[in-house]
């Protein structure tokens, strides 16, 4: 009987983070909140772009390590910076000393991942 009262629960909690979930306009989309007024994703969920010379690739922390110019986005001055990069990004052909463009998504309260970089030409 303990089992049934604990199942019975546990559905019950799921339901109701499904219904939150689903009110706040959560709905998956691969990762991306859709803005749902126009349906197109917000600067936010895009990522804030900006470019910099990428200083050094930490291969086994997935990181990279990159003075950029301002980011009017952030009220983030130019400065060196190491930045996490998202699982799924691509770092195998880029080099230090190169400069690249890349876009930022906040991933927690003062922290900010590379979502994409590529080398400019």
């Amino acid at each position: 009987m303990k089992i049934a009262g604990i199942l019975s629960s546990a559905v019950l909690m799921l339901t109701i983070g499904s219904g939150v979930a689903w009110s706040e306009g959560s709905h998956g989309h691969d990762g991306m909140n859709m803005n749902m007024d126009n349906h197109a994703p917000t600067q936010k969920q895009m990522g804030i772009k900006a470019t910099g010379k990428l200083n050094s690739i930490m291969m086994n922390k997935h990181k990279v390590n990159i003075t950029h110019g301002p980011i009017p986005a952030l009220n983030w001055p130019p400065m060196r910076m190491d930045f996490a990069v998202r699982q799924g990004v691509a770092l195998a052909g880029l080099k230090p000393g190169q400069k690249v463009s890349f876009s930022l998504m906040k991933s927690g309260e003062y922290e900010y991942v590379v979502t994409k970089i590529t080398p400019i030409k």
